[in-house]
């Protein structure tokens, strides 16, 4: 391996993917997905909708997506229990939870399972539009500071390379010397036996 490649290899860039601008809205109501969509398509928002956990679930194991807004109250699959699959699987979203009664309990649980952000019904445009834009704004932080850890890594990786490259290097050159030292110490001996033996027959 030379140190050329190991340069190549150190520096080669890893291809991340951008920060999807996608959003899943889960409720067992139309009209409130309708109305969020309403709010949200117009700012550049790819929106995705599900009447419930197990659709959602399901689309979210087939796509990324960056932000979920769920209706705490809902059939078979709460908000809340669904929060709490997504963490147990280790899907990394962040939660907005939806409610018309934002009880201390409810949002207490809410929060022991990282909700970002509460919006209350009937929603306000602008409250929706900001909460949604103030979390997003938090994920494009991160995800740059995951960015700068990984290129930082990737340069530890590549001075180990280094090294390592420089010690074999250092290693494979006293070798060289080690044989060549040992080849002239046989030539001198042969040499000098010869000479002890020509030296005896004279």
């Amino acid at each position: 391996m030379t140190l050329k490649i190991l340069a190549d290899e150190g520096h080669q860039a890893q291809n991340q993917d951008e920060v999807p601008k996608r959003i899943i809205i889960i409720d067992d109501q139309e009209e409130i997905l309708e109305i969020l969509e309403t709010f949200l398509s117009p700012e550049s928002w790819e929106v995705h909708t599900a009447l419930n956990g197990k659709e959602a679930m399901a689309m979210m194991k087939k796509l990324d997506f960056s932000i979920a807004l769920v209706d705490i109250k809902m059939p078979g699959m709460t908000g809340l229990e669904l929060i709490k699959k997504l963490n147990k699987n280790k899907i990394n979203i962040k939660v907005i939870l939806m409610t018309g009664d934002p009880s201390y309990e409810t949002l207490k649980e809410g929060y022991e399972e990282h909700v970002s952000y509460y919006i209350e019904k009937p929603f306000v445009k602008s409250d929706v539009i900001n909460k949604v834009d103030n979390i997003f704004c938090e994920i494009l932080e991160e995800h740059e500071e995951q960015k700068k850890v990984s290129q930082l890594s990737d340069k530890v990786t590549f001075m180990r390379q280094v090294v390592r490259h420089l010690e074999e290097s250092k290693k494979e050159k006293t070798n060289k010397i080690y044989r060549m030292i040992l080849f002239f110490a046989i030539i001198i001996t042969v040499v000098g036996l010869l000479w002890f033996s020509l030296a005896i027959i004279k």
